[in-house]
């Protein structure tokens, strides 16, 4: 009885071992999320996509009227490199700068290795889907920038609207692989946030595949709090 006992206890200690020293961010694919058949958008998803190029298309109008990095937003940044080390852990400060036309930037105070493309409706993939959902209920997940494929999710995450871009990359021999992974999620209700602020991003991610590997290196970016008034 007592060997059996103390057989099972052995076995519990080299799982729980086991266990403590498995690491998920070191796991093969961080990012598991899957690319979509191609196929046109359902009605639940058409709804989603609207109220998103609606919010979209409101914080690019805002930011536009604005004046050229007036002003400020803090966010929380992550990074993790191909070795799976996390780093850059810290909130920091964005001026908005609309100088460069029809292209809105965050300029980071002390901060390199972030997220600076103000993602809007007329921000690549987007401006394709948010252009065609004005005019169509038949819309495609899928859209041809280039010599990519860019495949859109659009869904509710933690209760806020969601959208996921995943490019592919032509391998020169008519196969697409998946190369990044962009995930965003922007406040689009009354009970997230200010309706002025609508569109911004509340959440948004960057997957970008390690080279000669499955593995992905990562950027985070969190809203935290708007600095100054707009």
């Amino acid at each position: 009885m007592n060997k059996i006992l103390i057989g099972f206890l052995t076995l519990a200690i080299i799982a729980g071992c086991k266990q403590k020293n498995k690491n998920p961010e070191n796991e093969a694919i961080i990012d598991n999320i899957s690319a979509p058949k191609e196929r046109n958008f359902t009605d639940s998803e058409l709804i989603i996509g609207r109220r998103i190029c609606n919010t979209l298309a409101n914080k690019r109008e805002l930011f536009e009227k604005q004046i050229d990095e007036q002003q400020q937003i803090k966010f929380r940044g992550e990074n993790k490199n191909c070795e799976g080390i996390v780093y850059n852990s810290a909130d920091f400060v964005v001026k908005v700068s609309n100088a460069s036309s029809g292209n809105l930037q965050y300029v980071a105070l002390n901060r390199n290795n972030y997220l600076s493309e103000v993602i809007t409706d007329q921000s690549g993939a987007m401006k394709v889907i948010c252009g065609n959902l004005k005019v169509s209920d038949s819309v495609s997940n899928r859209v041809l920038l280039g010599s990519s494929i860019m495949a859109i999710n659009l869904l509710i995450s933690t209760g806020y609207d969601r959208f996921e871009i995943t490019k592919m990359a032509n391998d020169g021999v008519g196969n697409y692989t998946k190369v990044s992974t962009e995930t965003i999620n922007v406040f689009s209700q009354a009970n997230q946030i200010n309706s002025k602020f609508f569109g911004l991003e509340q959440e948004r991610f960057r997957y970008t595949t390690c080279p000669g590997s499955n593995k992905s290196s990562y950027i985070k970016q969190s809203w935290v709090t708007n600095v100054t008034a707009f």
